[in-house]
C-alpha cells in the first residue's frame, strides 16, 4: 500500500514537471512569435538583429523637457499607441505613428518627416513601452535624433501640458479634467 502511495506521488511530480516545462515552452515561443515581444530578457542585453550602437542613441526626456525643446527648436512629437487611442485624446500637434501599423505607414511618415527632424515619441504610459521598438526602428532606419517621452500620454497631461480630444483642443490638460 505504502509503494503505491509513493509510485502515485511521483507520477504526480513528474506530470507537475512535464507541465511546467511545457508552459514555460508555450510562454517562450508565444513571446518569440508575437508582435509585441514581453521584456522578458534583462534590458541591457540587446535584441538580435539590432545593433548596440542602435540602443546606446535613444535618449528619454520627461514630458516637459520635450514640450520646450519641440516649441524652441522644432521637431516632431509621434504618438506610437494604436489609432483609437490616438483619435480619442493625443498631445497637441502629434502624429500618429502606430506601433501595430507601423510596416504599413513608415514610407509615408518618412516621406513627410526628413530624417534630421529630432522626433519625440510617447505611448500609453506606465508599464507599456513601445515607444522603445518604434524608436529602434526610427534608428535603423537612418533618423538620428530620437527620444523617448518619460511616462508617456500620462506624464504629457500630468504635467499639463496642451492636448487634443476628441471633443475639441485643450489650452492645457488641466482646462479638459485630465491634471491634477
Amino acid at each position: 500500500m505504502l509503494a503505491r502511495v509513493k509510485a502515485t506521488i511521483l507520477q504526480d511530480v513528474a506530470r507537475l514537471f512535464v507541465l511546467c516545462l511545457a508552459s514555460a515552452l508555450f510562454a517562450l515561443l508565444f513571446n518569440f512569435f508575437h508582435p509585441m515581444r514581453l521584456p522578458i530578457f534583462a534590458s541591457g542585453i540587446a535584441q538580435p538583429g539590432i545593433p548596440t550602437s542602435v540602443w546606446k542613441r535613444i535618449s528619454y526626456v520627461d514630458a516637459r523637457s520635450a514640450y520646450e525643446s519641440l516649441t524652441e527648436n522644432g521637431g516632431r512629437l509621434v504618438d506610437v499607441r494604436e489609432e483609437k487611442e490616438f483619435l480619442y485624446n493625443r498631445a497637441l500637434g502629434a502624429v500618429s505613428l502606430s506601433y501595430l501599423e507601423y510596416p504599413e505607414r513608415v514610407d509615408q511618415f518618412s516621406r513627410v518627416t526628413p530624417l534630421s527632424t529630432a522626433l519625440f515619441l510617447y505611448d500609453a504610459g506606465g508599464d507599456v513601452d513601445i515607444s522603445v521598438r518604434v524608436a529602434k526602428r526610427l534608428l535603423t532606419r537612418g533618423y538620428a535624433q530620437v527620444s523617448i517621452v518619460r511616462g508617456g500620454i500620462l506624464a504629457w497631461v500630468r504635467a499639463g501640458l496642451p492636448i487634443e480630444t476628441a471633443f475639441g483642443t485643450a489650452a492645457d490638460s488641466t482646462t479638459s479634467g485630465g491634471g491634477t
